[in-house]
């Protein structure tokens, strides 16, 4: 297989760094780092109430709103988040998150000078979609924001998927099909990103 599958039942809840809300890790590079150590960072953050985000001080950001409303205050601006539009920002501003009721959102964060991230939605409608990783991408990811996603190996192996999970570890081009949105995530070594071509 091309890929290995991480169900959102298996993603670690933890505790935010500064005890707001719930996160649910589902992967960190190395291997077992800490919240203080790791070179990037996938997660789906449970927002339930207005109140500060963590700071992240020399990690850049990328947030994907998965379910509900979300509005931040970015260093005293605020900001509507579109849902399923990535939204990009530095892990030292003060971020707070002003809007009532629970919401979900889908976070990259990479450590800056060691890793670059980028995030692209793609909505699939009972079609299928070839997406090929990035040639050179440290890692490259596929997340289900929404709806029920098949994905289809080279080798003829077929997945179901649904909202929250996530595939990783592509190393050869995938086939989705299905009804649904997905977040296609790539981490590069060094300082410039770039896109998962589909």
């Amino acid at each position: 297989m091309a890929f290995t599958v991480l169900r959102r039942r298996d993603h670690t809840s933890m505790a935010w760094r500064n005890g707001g809300g719930r996160t649910l890790e589902v992967i960190s590079d190395p291997a077992g780092a800490g919240i203080d150590d790791f070179g990037w960072r996938v997660s789906f953050a449970e927002v339930g109430a207005p109140g500060p985000f963590s700071a992240f001080p020399g990690v850049d950001r990328v947030l994907t709103l998965v379910q509900g409303d979300l509005t931040l205050s970015v260093d005293g601006a605020a900001t509507p988040i579109t849902r399923f539009a990535p939204y990009a920002f530095l892990g030292e501003a003060v971020v707070a998150g002003v809007s009532q009721g629970p919401s979900v959102d889908l976070n990259l964060m990479t450590r800056r000078g060691r890793f670059t991230g980028d995030v692209e939605c793609l909505t699939l409608e009972c079609g299928t979609r070839t997406v090929t990783p990035t040639a050179g991408a440290a890692h490259s990811l596929i997340a289900v924001l929404h709806g029920h996603v098949r994905v289809l190996a080279p080798s003829g192996t077929s997945v179901e998927l649904s909202a929250l999970d996530v595939v990783t570890g592509m190393d050869a081009p995938v086939v989705l099909g299905g009804s649904g949105t997905v977040a296609m995530i790539t981490v590069l070594a060094g300082s410039s990103a770039q896109h998962l071509s589909a």
